[in-house]
C-alpha cells in the first residue's frame, strides 16, 4: 500500500502548459507542489495554439477563463480549401460552439496561455517553480520518491508526475528508452504582424490550405493584431527544436503553386522570425505509472498537431490527475484510476490526429473526402466535459 505522504511535496517534472495546469489545480486544493523545469528562464516559445471548449471548462474551474478569453481570438468559421485550386473542401461553424458546449473555440499565442498559468501559480505559491533542474532519474520507496538532477541537489517528494514532453526522461525510466518515430513531416511556424497583410487575412476565421503532402494553416491571434502561421510538409529533415531558424525561401519554393493568400503571407514573414522542426510520433502505451511516478500529456501520449488538441489533452489530463490525487489517499490507487480514466479518450484523440494528417496530406482532395470527417465529431471532441467526467470517474 503506497500511502500519500502529505508531508512531502508533489513533484512535477516540466513547467509547460500541462505541468502548470496540474500545479495550479493542486495548489488550489491546498497541496504542496514543486515544479522542476530544466530551462534557466521559464518562458514558452512557439506560436498559436487552439483551446477548444473541452479544455476551457478546466480554465473556468481554475479561475483563469476570463483572462484566457480576453487574450484570445475566436474564429467564427473554419475553412479547409484545396491550396492550389481554391476549391472549398469543408467548413466548420466555430461560431456555434459556445451556444452548444458553453465555451467558444479560442486561439491564442502559446506564450500568452503559458504566462497566464504561470502568473496564477506564482500567486498561489511564489516558491513553487524551480528552474535550471535537469531531471536524470528517480528512486522510490513505499513512503517517498527521490528525484535526481544534473548539477543540482536531489529532492524528495510524495510522488512524481512527468510532464516533460515527447522526449520524456521520466517516461524512459518507466518504459525503457524507446526512440520516437519520425513522421516524415516537418513543421514551420511564424507570426506576421497585421500591418504587413491585407485586412482580409485577419478576419476571425481559421484557414487550412492543403495539397499533396503540404498543409498551410493561418489564423489571427492577439485580437487580430497578428497572424499565426503553421505549415506542414513532407521532408526528410530530422532536427527537433523549437528554436531552429528556417530558410523562408525554402518555404516559398514548397508553396509557390498555392493560391495568392498563401504566397502573400509567406512574402510577409520576417526571415528572422521563421522556425522549423521535425514532427515525431509515438504509439500509445497502456502503462503510464510506476508506483509513485506517473506521466501526463505528451509524455504519455504525444499528439500530432493536425487536430489542435495537444494542449487540450494535457489540460484534461492535469484536471483528472489532480482530482484523482484529491479523491484517493493511496498514491498508487490515484495514479491507476487516473490512467484508466484517460486511456480511451487520449488514445482516440491521438489516433484521430494521425488520421486527420493523412487525410489532409493525401491526394484525394475532394469535398466527399471530408464530408464525414471522423476527427471532428463535435460532440465527442468538443462536448467532452473533463470536470463532469472526472467527478463521475472518481465518485
Amino acid at each position: 500500500m503506497i500511502i500519500n505522504n502529505k508531508n512531502r511535496p508533489i513533484i512535477i517534472i516540466g513547467g509547460g502548459i500541462g505541468g502548470l495546469t496540474l500545479a495550479l489545480a493542486l495548489l488550489q486544493d491546498g497541496h504542496c507542489v514543486r515544479v522542476y523545469e530544466q530551462a534557466c528562464e521559464l518562458k514558452e516559445v512557439g506560436a498559436g495554439i487552439s483551446l477548444a471548449p473541452n479544455c476551457s471548462k478546466v480554465f473556468q474551474q481554475l479561475g483563469v477563463a476570463e483572462i484566457i478569453a480576453r487574450q484570445s481570438s475566436v474564429p467564427e468559421l473554419g475553412e479547409l480549401k484545396n491550396g492550389t485550386t481554391g476549391e472549398l473542401l469543408s467548413t466548420i461553424p466555430f461560431v456555434n460552439l459556445k451556444s452548444t458546449f458553453g465555451y467558444p473555440y479560442y486561439q491564442i499565442h502559446r506564450a500568452d496561455a503559458h504566462k497566464i498559468l504561470l502568473d496564477a501559480v506564482h500567486r498561489k505559491d511564489s516558491d513553487c517553480i524551480q528552474l535550471n533542474h535537469v531531471f536524470t532519474n528517480y528512486s522510490q520507496t513505499e513512503e517517498e520518491v527521490t528525484v535526481n538532477f544534473t548539477d543540482q541537489p536531489s529532492t524528495i517528494g510524495a510522488c512524481v508526475i512527468g510532464c516533460d514532453g515527447i522526449r520524456s526522461a521520466v517516461r524512459a525510466q518507466i518504459t525503457g528508452k524507446q526512440p520516437a518515430r519520425f513522421t516524415g513531416f516537418v513543421a514551420w511556424r511564424a507570426i506576421v504582424p497585421a500591418t504587413q497583410l491585407p485586412a482580409s487575412y485577419l478576419v476571425e476565421k481559421s484557414n487550412v490550405r492543403v495539397h499533396h503532402q503540404r498543409q498551410f494553416v493561418y489564423y489571427p491571434i492577439k485580437s487580430g493584431t497578428e497572424l499565426n502561421v503553421s505549415v506542414f510538409a513532407e521532408q526528410d529533415w530530422k532536427i527537433e527544436s523549437w528554436t531552429e531558424k528556417a530558410d523562408k525561401n525554402e518555404l516559398k519554393a514548397l508553396f509557390q503553386n498555392f493560391q495568392q493568400d498563401v504566397v502573400e503571407i509567406i512574402d510577409a514573414i520576417n526571415p528572422e522570425s521563421c522556425f522549423k522542426w521535425a514532427l515525431f510520433d509515438r504509439d500509445p502505451i497502456n502503462c503510464w505509472q510506476d508506483g509513485r511516478v506517473v506521466l501526463l500529456g505528451d509524455a504519455a501520449h504525444p499528439m500530432l498537431p493536425f487536430l489542435g488538441q495537444g494542449a487540450a489533452m494535457a489540460i484534461e489530463d492535469a484536471w483528472f490527475l489532480a482530482q484523482s490525487l484529491i479523491s484517493f489517499d493511496e498514491i498508487e490507487t490515484a495514479f491507476i484510476r487516473y490512467q484508466d480514466a484517460r486511456l480511451e479518450r487520449s488514445s482516440w484523440v491521438l489516433s484521430e490526429s494521425r488520421a486527420t494528417g493523412k487525410r489532409m496530406g493525401g491526394d484525394d482532395l475532394s469535398p466527399s473526402t471530408f464530408s464525414d470527417d471522423r476527427a471532428m465529431h463535435a460532440q465527442k471532441m468538443f462536448g467532452y466535459d473533463p470536470v463532469a467526467e472526472s467527478a463521475s470517474a472518481f465518485s
